[in-house]
């Protein structure tokens, strides 16, 4: 640190938009399309929220399973970043509209690390 601030030079640029998928039990996974950001919620509030921020339509699939009556799902968020890491839980659809899904977590998330960087030879 330098005058107490931190070197942001040395800071990548990292941009952590993830491919989020959803699915019903006993389904499979679709895609959420266009997310932007998503945030959790405070970890001392009760409501243990997932926000995603999202563009553009989603297909037809993906709203049906959202706005269906049951609003159980599963979530699979991917990242990438030299490797991929996958965060799964379940959930309650709290809300969907256009451009915003809120999924309440019923379970811990479960995360894998798997090595998806190219090997020079």
């Amino acid at each position: 640190m330098l005058n107490g601030r931190a070197n942001l030079a040395m800071l990548p640029d990292i941009n952590l938009k993830p491919r989020v998928f959803v699915k019903k039990a006993g389904g499979d996974y679709v895609e959420v399309t266009g997310v932007q950001s998503f945030e959790r919620s405070d970890f001392e509030n009760q409501a243990n929220n997932v926000s995603f921020e999202m563009d553009g339509r989603q297909e037809q699939t993906v709203v049906d399973l959202l706005d269906a009556n049951d609003k159980s799902v599963d979530v699979k968020m991917e990242f990438s970043l030299g490797m991929t890491m996958v965060m799964t839980f379940s959930g309650e659809v709290i809300q969907f509209t256009g451009d915003s899904l809120t999924v309440s977590m019923q379970t811990p998330v479960e995360t894998e690390v798997s090595d998806s960087s190219l090997k020079l030879h």
